[in-house]
């Protein structure tokens, strides 16, 4: 571009779009098309443009290229109608063309964020071809036709980026597969050298690992090779081991351990511990403690127990929380844990204090004593008793588990992913922190949506008080620039995140010092952030801290600001990261399975390979970093895009009553139709946000005929023309009623405060002396509705006899998967195939002792019986039902006998079993896909409801398997559905999210709970939710049957959803995050697709299009494996049930167990459905009178054929049956052949 254009006037701007950053050029020889990654740039990042050197590796002359380019406006107000925006394109200096922006009426998505000011973003696609090839300098001009007199709209190049229909998947490295596949480049100094043995599927499978070694240093290396000449984005699948979960519990793999000799008593009261982590540890999640209580009534006022963990004694900055319920602690001093719902980011080797306090104040007749030692032999901290250490004691704790891992991943040498911004600068030179004039710092996020750690370079001038500090506070994105498109007051915005370093956590000379925030702050790519620097007390000059900082900055995406003023040109010396170590991987160990990381690459590499470096950090076995496969994408944007997939907000309808006429359906959709802002903009590509609503069908009420039932809210969503994701509940509303309202279908609980004698109790089959023991009892009266909790094991899994509780809901739910597959069928006839989402199970199914300890309202809950006192630290179910199955089992149920932990993991075993009973019957009772036939032409499905079951469980740890480390949901992860979630869906929920889609495929939200969540928590909610992939959200308790059909907190949600929903640059941001998810769900779903169904021999054609799968799957194109194992399964004879619609003038219809021979000219209308291996029934209709053969291609039952219930004539055709039929004009008949 010629330096005029750089002379711009005060209402013109021009914007230089980075579209990569690279350093080679094309060789003359290569003609490869090239694909850019995205560089994402706000406004506040551009104030350099004449700087800027911007470089598209472009190539394949005469080749016409896409470039994509979005424009933003971040001003105080909207473009006015009726003014133009232009905006010209140059590449290489030359003038290509000029597109116009033009306000409402002609394109722009309004929005208002929350601060009131206007967002818009347009999305330009311009086409251009290379006459050369090489580096091609892309720029953009963008010129405001008109004046804004308040403030300038502030326009800027959003993302800018050149698409390649070509892009896809390079190159595949799997580390040994199924022992047949030699390792692909591998070695190594040390450690791991075995093959790799690779097993896909459920959590629960075993794998046999090749690992980078257990000892810090340990690597290996794969050699890739560059087949295409480009590069893009790396997908590292690492696996975790299935064994033991014993190192993952803070009791059994501690951190830190409180030790010392001659045991004392401390009363809480104001009672703390300093505590230093180990030399790895960057994350806490779970404190324990040894307690005792004195007193403590268990009624709903006793008081609780709450562990603060605090910055240091001096409590500069609160790290988290955790409280216990009174009810919940045992005393005798066992130990209890105190879990945090977030692990808590640390920094290794440095000091930190937990304290603990009452929620009411200390009375020696009611309080907790804490083991401690007299004498310490820990040498990381002391104890403290009111706010003063105790020297040479200590109490007895524990921190951790101990299992961090960490690792480096290096390309040609580079370390990658671990830095994500890094200021440069010459001149470096001293800035003294005085809160008087704060330095400060604008800088623009990478391709990160997590921040937990900044670095400093920082000196200690004189000796500093230790109660003195350094604290970093970040703030949100800023709202106002200058005329420069310069950030105006960036702290004039919501705090996001603080962090502390006490004197002794700052090393001096200059050496980098890491502020890490206690919780994962959520960022946006590419959007300008702002930390400023204080300190807790006044400045003083002869103890001060020192920034270093570049008065010449080569960081050109943020600067210094002194005084809250803007240095421009300046930059501190920073660095930011989303873990504490600044290392490519340091993920806290949740769980067992896989998990895919993704590293994009800083540049192209042309003509060469890429040796990809895994280096293990840390010592010790359990940190080996398990690298199962690689995938080198390139242009992955481009090829991830084929993953794109909606995200509904669906809340669940109001409903009282059995009669769904009654409870006011369409109303409460209209609701979500008008209120719900969708967003379909072309940059989301098809990442749309859509609206759905969820409902509960409680069809295991007898009295509620669920044929009619669901056949009414099939309706509504057909009339509403928006989708429905249909639960089938037999807990909370949907409980069964009369005779399965009796104690003799109840769980049966166990606790030590419970002295009623329940009504009826010696009904029971006496396994446990129930009628003479008071401290069994039912799961009702309680404060919720006293909803019983019914037993999961009456009648078993297997074959449940009629008349038991298993073998009505099997009944049940037979009834209401035939009704569904009617309703699929007439859904396909009419194209509405997608209005039935997804099918659901049970709400919460769970062991109702987990709610015991929260049931402690006297008057509502069971102390209502109990003389006032709760029923505390329940267990079971120890009803004669699940004692029965648990002996079969080999398990003895006794709470005096029985052995703790394998009473609990076979609770936790059975409540799966009960999973896989209700999935197992939901999946086999649903169809097939449905297939469409229309002169003979055949329509397959692209999915199923079959293949869209979720399970629900909560994220958080549940009865019987208490702790960080075993999740509600693994309770619910089965064969014959996906994984769903309960969850608040917070950042802490992600990596549940995450273990989910790497292990099982794709999820969703089916139970946010709004109660209990801060407001400002649902902006997490949904930008989780969108980022993650979920399928859909599902709001719980917001809709009501009466008018206005809605509750207070639906309206507050809702704005939220809308604010996020229109925030089109937030949105836009999260695509290639969301792609990333997608694509692992995509691969996951594809595998779990493909081992749902086996074929029969002689499925010629079903055989075929597995193998197009399997080989679609291996190319890395996840979607058209998906695709083919929908057809394979679709096509398949021997695969039942197999519904057909088929409409048109028909003639073969083979490969299907049905060939029609329709009168000459005529219309058939039939609807076929395979029930079973030994009957296939249909109903079929002609327009015309005259004969019609119907033939069965292979054998179905005794091979009889009935027309309208009577047997008819017929004769052998092959294997099956033929017969011939004389239509009458218009009529319909039914046939089956059986």
């Amino acid at each position: 571009m010629k330096r005029s254009k750089l002379l711009v006037k005060s209402w013109t701007v021009v914007m230089i779009a980075a579209l990569i950053l690279t350093s080679f050029v094309y060789p003359a020889s290569k003609s490869a098309a090239m694909v850019s990654g995205i560089e994402l740039f706000v406004n506040t990042t551009v104030s350099s443009i004449d700087k800027t050197v911007v470089k598209s590796g472009i190539g394949t002359v005469g080749t016409s290229m896409t470039l994509t380019t979005q424009i933003g406006n971040n001003g105080d107000t909207p473009t006015p109608a009726g003014q133009n925006v232009t905006v010209k394109l140059y590449i290489d200096g030359d003038y290509i063309s000029s597109q116009q922006i033009i306000p409402p009426g002609g394109g722009f998505n309004m929005a208002v964020n929350a601060s009131g000011q206007a967002w818009s973003l347009r999305y330009l696609t311009w086409t251009w071809t290379p006459t050369k090839d090489g580096n091609h300098l892309i720029q953009y001009e963008i010129v405001n036709d008109y004046s804004d007199v308040s403030a300038p709209n502030n326009h800027w190049i959003y993302t800018a980026v050149v698409t390649d229909s070509t892009a896809g998947v390079l190159d595949t490295v799997d580390l040994g597969n199924s022992g047949s596949e030699t390792s692909h480049g591998l070695s190594s100094n040390g450690g791991g050298t075995g093959t790799y043995h690779e097993s896909i599927g459920k959590i629960a499978e075993t794998y046999n690992y090749r690992n980078t070694g257990s000892n810090a240093g340990d690597w290996f290396s794969v050699n890739i090779a560059n087949n295409s000449n480009r590069y893009g984005t790396l997908a590292i699948r690492e696996i975790h081991p299935v064994g033991s979960a014993n190192y993952r519990k803070v009791l059994d793999n501690p951190d830190q351990t409180g030790l010392g000799s001659n045991g004392i008593p401390l009363d809480v009261n104001a009672t703390g511990q300093t505590f230093t982590t180990g030399p790895n540890t960057t994350y806490i999640p779970s404190i324990a403690v040894q307690i005792e209580k004195v007193g403590l009534i268990y009624t709903s006022t006793s008081m609780n127990l709450t562990l603060t963990l605090w910055d240091s004694p001096y409590k500069h900055q609160q790290l988290a929380e955790s409280t216990l319920l009174a009810q919940s602690v045992q005393g005798g001093y066992a130990w209890e844990i105190f879990n945090f719902a977030e692990d808590v980011g640390v920094l290794p080797n440095s000091q930190y204090y937990m304290e603990f306090t009452t929620s009411k104040p200390f009375d020696m007749n009611n309080r907790y004593i804490l083991y401690g030692y007299n004498t310490s032999s820990y040498a990381g901290g002391t104890l403290y008793s009111g706010g003063s250490p105790i020297s040479g004691k200590t109490l007895s704790f524990k921190t951790g588990p101990n299992i961090p891992a960490s690792y480096d991943i290096q390309v040609d040498g580079q370390q990658v992913g671990g830095i994500d911004q890094l200021a440069t600068g010459s001149g470096f030179t001293a800035l003294d922190v005085d809160n008087s004039t704060p330095p400060g710092q604008t800088f623009a996020v990478g391709n990160t949506t997590e921040l937990q750690a900044i670095a400093l370079q920082v000196e200690k001038a004189g000796s500093i008080p230790a109660d003195n500090a350094l604290v970093l506070t970040l703030y949100d994105t800023p709202t106002t620039s200058d005329s420069s498109y310069l950030a105006t007051k960036p702290w004039n915005t919501h705090v996001i995140g603080q962090a502390v370093l006490s004197p002794d956590e700052v090393p001096g000379g200059y050496n980098w010092a890491t502020f890490v925030f206690p919780q994962k702050v959520l960022v946006f790519p590419g959007r300008t952030y702002y930390f400023e620097v204080t300190t807790v007390k006044a400045f003083d000059s002869s103890q001060r801290f020192v920034l270093g900082f570049y008065p010449t900055s080569t960081y050109n995406r943020g600067s210094l600001y002194t005084n809250r003023s803007i240095q421009s040109g300046q930059t501190l010396s920073f660095k930011s990261s989303h873990n504490p170590l600044f290392k490519t991987r340091n993920l806290y160990d949740r769980g067992i399975g896989a998990l895919t990381y993704f590293v994009d690459l800083q540049q192209l590499y042309a003509g060469s390979t890429i040796s990809v470096k895994v280096v293990n950090q840390l010592p010790g076995s359990v940190n080996n970093a398990y690298i199962d496969k690689m995938w080198n994408y390139a242009g992955f944007d481009t090829y991830a895009s084929r993953y794109d997939v909606p995200l509904y907000f669906s809340p669940l309808l109001g409903r009282a009553s059995e009669d769904s006429t009654t409870q006011h359906y369409p109303e409460q959709v209209d609701v979500i139709k008008n209120n719900v802002l969708t967003r379909t903009d072309n940059y989301l590509g098809g990442n749309s946000i859509k609206p759905g609503f969820s409902l509960e069908e409680w069809y295991a009420k007898n009295t509620l005929n669920v044929q009619t039932d669901i056949d009414y809210i099939l309706g509504v969503a057909k009339t509403a023309g928006i989708p429905v994701n249909l639960y089938l509940n037999s807990t909370w509303g949907g409980t069964p009623n009369s005779p399965y309202d009796s104690i003799l279908y109840d769980q049966i609980l166990f606790s030590g405060t419970d002295n009623y004698r329940d009504p009826n109790i010696n009904l029971l089959t006496q396994s446990l002396n129930y009628a003479t023991d008071p401290h069994y009892g039912r799961t009702i009266p309680n404060i919720w509705g006293s909803t019983p909790w019914l037993t999961f094991n009456n009648g078993g899994f297997t074959s449940p006899a009629s008349g038991t509780l298993n073998g009505f809901k099997k009944d049940r739910l037979g009834l209401s998967t035939d009704q569904l597959n009617k309703n699929m069928l007439d859904l396909a006839n009419s194209n509405q195939d997608n209005l039935l989402l997804s099918v659901s199970g049970d709400n919460e199914p769970a062991y109702w002792a987990y709610q015991m300890d929260t049931d402690s309202d006297p008057t509502l809950g069971y102390a209502s019986v109990n003389s006032g006192n709760m029923r505390v630290r329940g267990s079971g179910d120890f009803g004669p039902d699940a004692v029965a199955q648990a002996s079969a089992d080999g398990v003895t149920l006794n709470p005096y006998t029985g052995n703790w932990d394998t009473m609990k993991q076979w609770w936790q075993t059975n409540l799966n079993n009960y999973n896989q009973f209700i999935y197992g019957n939901i999946n086999k009772g649903l169809y097939k896909p449905v297939t469409k036939i229309h002169n003979n032409t055949i329509t397959y499905a692209t999915d199923g409801v079959k293949h869209n079951l979720f399970t629900q469980n909560p994220t958080h740890p549940t009865y019987p398997l208490f702790d960080n480390y075993h999740s509600g949901y693994e309770a619910a992860v089965v064969n014959e559905a996906a994984t769903g979630i309960e969850s608040y869906f917070l950042s802490h929920d992600y990596s549940h999210a995450q273990r989910i889609i790497n292990n099982v495929g794709r999820t969703a939200n089916l139970n946010q709970e709004h109660s209990g969540l801060p407001l400002e928590g649902y902006d997490k909610n949904m930008a989780g939710s969108f980022m993650l992939g979920l399928r859909y959200v599902t709001l719980y308790n917001v809709m009501s049957i009466s008018s206005p059909y809605h509750s207070p907190s639906f309206i507050a949600f809702n704005d939220k959803v809308s604010a996020f929903s229109g925030d089109p640059i937030r949105i836009a941001t999260l695509v290639n995050p969301r792609r990333k998810n997608l694509t692992i769900a995509a691969e996951r779903d594809a595998v779990r697709l493909r081992n749902s169904f086996t074929l029969l021999p002689g499925d010629t054609l079903a055989s075929t299009k597995l193998t197009a799968g399997d080989t679609a799957y291996h190319a890395g194109d996840f979607n058209g494996a998906y695709r083919n194992y929908i057809e394979a399964e679709s096509a398949a004879a021997s695969l039942l049930p197999a519904p057909f619609v088929v409409s048109g003038t028909q003639g073969t219809l083979s490969p299907y167990p049905l060939q029609v021979t329709a009168v000459s000219s005529a219309k058939s209308n039939i609807v076929v459905t395979v029930n079973s291996s030994s009957e296939l029934e249909f109903t079929a209709s002609s327009t015309a009178s005259g004969s019609v053969t119907y033939k069965s291609t292979s054998a179905i039952g005794s091979n009889q054929v009935y027309v309208n219930g009577s047997l008819v004539s017929s004769t052998a055709n092959g294997t099956g049956r033929q017969f011939s039929y004389s239509h009458t004009a218009g009529d319909t008949v039914n046939v089956e052949f059986k």
